[in-house]
């Protein structure tokens, strides 16, 4: 009976693990996503803080972007090409986050409750299950 409980908790628990840790795994790429959003946000609050307030700096980079020119007196060492406009330069500004690894399932257990062998490890609880209750000794009470 206790094999059958067994089974029947692995069929179950098992795949409820994996699936938060998949869960666990989303919310990670997630707050990757939102860390980068929140850093091109504020790339883009600083290029237009110092637009707004007439950075030459600025200007003169945008300028020079914008008309793919470079001042005089200076030498390019790499030339910038965005072709998204002033969000391609924020963009480049910020790096991209590192995406999140997925690791498939790995264990002799993990692959034993995978959903197409799970209904056979049900089924094999249950019996189990069912034998141990008929296999039960009567109690005394009920023999006499």
């Amino acid at each position: 009976m206790l094999t059958g409980l067994l089974l029947v908790a692995i069929a179950v628990l098992v795949p409820a693990w994996r699936e938060v840790e998949r869960l666990q795994q989303r919310v990670a790429t997630l707050e990757q996503r939102v860390e980068h959003a929140q850093d091109r946000q504020r790339t883009g609050r600083e290029v237009l803080e110092s637009l707004r307030a007439h950075d030459p700096t600025t200007y003169q980079r945008l300028v020079a972007w914008q008309w793919n020119l470079v001042p005089l007196g200076d030498e390019p060492i790499i030339r910038e090409r965005h072709d998204a406009g002033i969000a391609g330069w924020v963009e480049a500004r910020t790096p991209a986050p590192e995406p999140v690894t997925v690791s498939p399932p790995t264990s002799r257990l993990e692959q034993l409750t995978s959903p197409a062998s799970r209904p056979w490890l049900f089924g094999a609880g249950g019996l189990c299950l069912l034998i141990g209750i008929v296999a039960l000794p009567l109690p005394d009470r009920a023999r006499s």
